[in-house]
């Protein structure tokens, strides 16, 4: 190729006078027909190949890798916020003290309650004996204690939990029936 010719392009019949392929059968080839040097070479196929190409393509993978990421991200937030069951306050700055038994007209009235109440969960026979021993106050929770009678078995204890005049927790020979 000239020199001369560098900085504009060359029309082909140039190019091909400068080769000497005027006369030849084959016009406008550059080069010569048995040499090798003009075959492209193949790029090899492993390399052409995307190597995560199945996790483009594949729908079970990505429905996976989802699921996954979800249970990741219910572990992340379960700890960031925890479940707390059991409520517990702030301890007060001073203690107060207030009357924790019960006695008289208020004790008539939960008694009744009691006794209504463990004839209706228990299904004891309603003309049974229902005899609460004590009872006292803790806040909006009164807590009952007592026995009541079954023909055949005798005293069988109790304690239970009111809550708001509602029964909240009945133990009897040490199995929970309300919780």
């Amino acid at each position: 190729m000239k020199t001369s010719n560098a900085k504009r392009t060359i029309p082909f019949k140039d190019k091909c006078k400068e080769s000497g392929c005027v006369n030849s059968k084959y016009k406008g080839r550059l080069y010569n027909v048995l040499d090798n040097s003009h075959k492209v070479i193949a790029y090899p196929k492993f390399k052409k190949s995307d190597k995560f190409s199945f996790i483009k393509n594949n729908k079970t993978f990505i429905i996976t890798i989802s699921i996954v990421l979800g249970f990741i991200l219910l572990a992340f937030i379960n700890l960031l916020f925890p479940k707390n069951d059991i409520a517990i306050n702030k301890i007060p700055a001073k203690f107060t003290s207030s009357e924790a038994v019960i006695s008289g007209p208020e004790f008539s009235n939960y008694d009744t309650i009691v006794s209504s109440s463990l004839k209706s969960i228990t299904k004891i026979d309603p003309n049974s004996e229902v005899r609460t021993e004590s009872m006292h106050k803790n806040g909006g929770h009164v807590y009952a204690q007592g026995y009541f009678i079954v023909p055949n078995e005798g005293k069988i204890h109790f304690d239970m939990i009111l809550n708001r005049e509602q029964p909240r927790s009945l133990m009897i020979n040490g199995s929970e029936l309300i919780k």
